[in-house]
């Protein structure tokens, strides 16, 4: 993913890292299969443009990626919970690079168990 994220026009080996920091393969994956550009642009340092670049020049080479059907197919849930619970931290004071380090913490505490929003944000706030 890192290799296809630097043959972006416009996206160098940081930002390709601070994106891949900030999102899972395969949640970054999904989001560039299903033009979420409101998913792209909540990753630190991705504007609008640039979310739009990347949809623009990745959508055909992710689709081609072994096993990506089966990324697609999932459904899209736990990138839109996330962004809930980001914009309500944000909303209660966090930073918004508090915040994101807060929910990926408790994301990768709960490894992939599905999480409600509610429930999410809660286990955000204990870990401020």
């Amino acid at each position: 993913m890192f290799k296809l994220l630097i043959s972006v026009s416009g996206i160098g080996p940081k930002m390709a890292q601070t994106i891949l920091s900030g999102v899972r393969p395969d949640e970054l994956i999904r989001t560039i299969s299903h033009s979420a550009l409101s998913a792209l642009t909540a990753i630190p340092g991705i504007g609008r443009k640039t979310a739009e670049r990347l949809i623009v020049e990745l959508k055909d080479k992710v689709a081609k990626i072994e096993g990506t059907e089966k990324i697609i197919d999932l459904p899209t849930s736990s990138s839109s919970i996330r962004n809930e619970a980001l914009t309500a931290l944000v909303s209660l004071g966090f930073s918004r690079e508090k915040a994101e380090h807060s929910l990926r913490n408790v994301l990768n505490e709960v490894n992939g168990k599905i999480i409600s929003v509610e429930e999410l944000i809660k286990r955000a706030l204990q870990t401020r």
